[in-house]
């Protein structure tokens, strides 16, 4: 899981805060409680990976101490202009490399690179702007090849939101899930990248139609997403 790309879109990097809490507060081997043994059982058997703040310089770009004057760009460059999209600047599957025209910034270099490092089969990126999953492909307008899987799981996550969500939550598009092509054409975003390049299965999730919410509704949005997460 990973979230918060865009600096100003800060739903998902405190809902991913409060699953790593959940995660490290429920774990215990020796409880009998269900829950706890699901959430042992994931640790135990799985490999998880969580990065709240993909672009922490773009969230605190007004200050180290608030997310008020959040941006959406990466702002420390390696070379080209001042301000990256960091959501196109990745290798595309069908304009190839820099599709955006600039270098790849060093947040895109340090995912690329953790990246190649793993063999992740499974893996979101979160967003906000909408309250949507969105499947691949971004770039084209064929359907991947696993696009029946991932319509299903798409849909599982966007039920699960929908039950546990206020009236009328993750319902954007068709009913909470759309295709990303479908929906508007992105060129050089990660999770093409991630699909097409590393061989993953990534979605992704846009949590909140408000990118930047107030801090009273956060609480919310991770009850909402909890079970489906």
């Amino acid at each position: 899981y990973t979230s918060t790309m865009h600096g100003d879109e800060t739903t998902g990097s405190v809902t991913l805060l409060h699953l790593i809490d959940e995660i490290l507060t429920n774990y215990d081997p020796a409880s009998t409680d269900p829950y706890k043994q699901r959430i042992t059982r994931l640790v135990n058997e799985g490999e998880i990976w969580i990065n709240p703040f993909a672009n922490p310089d773009g969230t605190y770009y007004a200050s180290d101490s608030t997310v008020s004057g959040a941006i959406r760009y990466l702002t420390t460059p390696s070379g080209g202009n001042a301000w990256v999209d960091p959501n196109r600047n990745f290798p595309d599957p069908e304009s190839g490399a820099h599709p955006d025209g600039n270098t790849y910034w060093t947040e895109t270099q340090a995912m690329m690179t953790f990246a190649s490092a793993h063999s992740f089969v499974l893996s979101a990126n979160f967003h906000g702007g909408a309250e949507v999953v969105n499947c691949p492909w971004d770039t084209w307008v064929a359907r991947h090849p696993d696009d029946a899987w991932y319509q299903l799981l798409s849909r599982q996550y966007a039920d699960l939101a929908q039950t546990n969500g206020p009236a009328g939550y993750m319902t954007d598009l068709d009913s909470g899930i759309t295709n990303g092509f479908d929906w508007y054409e992105v060129d050089g975003g990660r999770q093409d990248y991630m699909n097409y390049w590393r061989g993953c299965r990534e979605v992704t999730i846009e949590l909140s139609s408000i990118k930047n919410p107030p801090a009273l509704q956060l609480p919310t949005f991770w009850t909402a997403n909890r079970d489906a997460l």
